[in-house]
């Protein structure tokens, strides 16, 4: 979606009036700054950190930034500790085989890699709910 709007950015003496094409969120916008290079990597990963403390799906960006990103989103200090509940909220997204899929495809959910990289750090909550699953499926 694009639209145009004016952004006013408020310095210490003047005010700066931006016309804007597309608006980026904050976290989007921290994001494409994050990967300079110049950031310490332990930096980054706490920043990482208090992103997932919110959703797991915050995270996101990140991955996708570039690979840096993405290795410091699959650090275990990062996913160990990533609120990941509402990845869990569909059994059939985070399954192994796809779980309750009413066609009978035996496929991997959405999910399931992310879920995997959180269960091997001792994630809580991917800990019990990969119980649960080995426990009914298994």
């Amino acid at each position: 979606m694009t639209f145009n709007s004016t952004v006013i950015a408020p310095t210490k003496s003047i005010v700066v009036v931006i016309k804007v094409k597309n608006l980026m969120t904050i976290s989007e916008y921290l994001i494409s700054n994050m990967v300079n290079p110049t950031l310490f990597n332990d930096l980054l990963s706490h920043i990482a950190k208090n992103m997932s403390d919110k959703c797991w799906s915050d995270l996101g960006s990140l991955i996708r930034s570039d690979t840096r990103g993405r290795d410091i989103v699959y650090r275990p200090d990062v996913l160990k500790d990533a609120i990941i509940l509402t990845l869990c909220s569909d059994p059939d997204d985070f399954q192994a085989g796809g779980g309750h899929n009413s066609s009978g495809v035996a496929v991997e959910g959405r999910h399931r890699p992310f879920f995997l990289r959180g269960f091997a750090p001792n994630n809580l909550t991917a800990v019990y709910y990969e119980g649960i699953r080995v426990l009914t499926h298994e």
